[in-house]
């Protein structure tokens, strides 16, 4: 299992390019460096602990898909949710793109509602 701290939104993804990151791929994305960052800080303030579990890595050309387990204390409950990431990564290695597919209803059955409400 990986720890992983509140990531800082800075530095993971690419310069110039316009990063985009989608908390529900299926919601608008956050644009730009400031958008995200606001957004990952936003989140972090609604849970504590939080760890990925890796299940499956694989990659086909600049695209990563990663299949992983979440698991934080949310509402006072400890859960885990499976979760699809896919990126898109530049030719430096940074994200460009990063798009999270996982069911808002298992996050609304194990915590509760309004346990994945987005900032858009």
């Amino acid at each position: 299992m990986l720890s992983r701290d509140p990531p800082p939104g800075r530095g993971f993804s690419a310069g110039p390019l316009p990063a985009r990151y989608h908390v529900f791929a299926s919601e608008e994305p956050f644009v730009g460096h400031d958008a995200i960052h606001d957004e990952l800080l936003r989140r972090a303030a609604l849970y504590s602990d939080a760890r990925c579990e890796i299940v499956n890595i694989a990659s086909a050309g600049q695209t990563v898909f990663l299949e992983r387990i979440d698991s934080m204390t949310m509402n006072d409950k400890r859960a885990g949710f499976h979760v699809v990431g896919v990126f898109e990564v530049d030719n430096g290695g940074k994200i460009a793109s990063w798009r999270d597919y996982l069911d808002s209803r298992e996050m609304t059955v194990k915590v509760g509602p309004d346990s994945g409400q987005t900032g858009n």
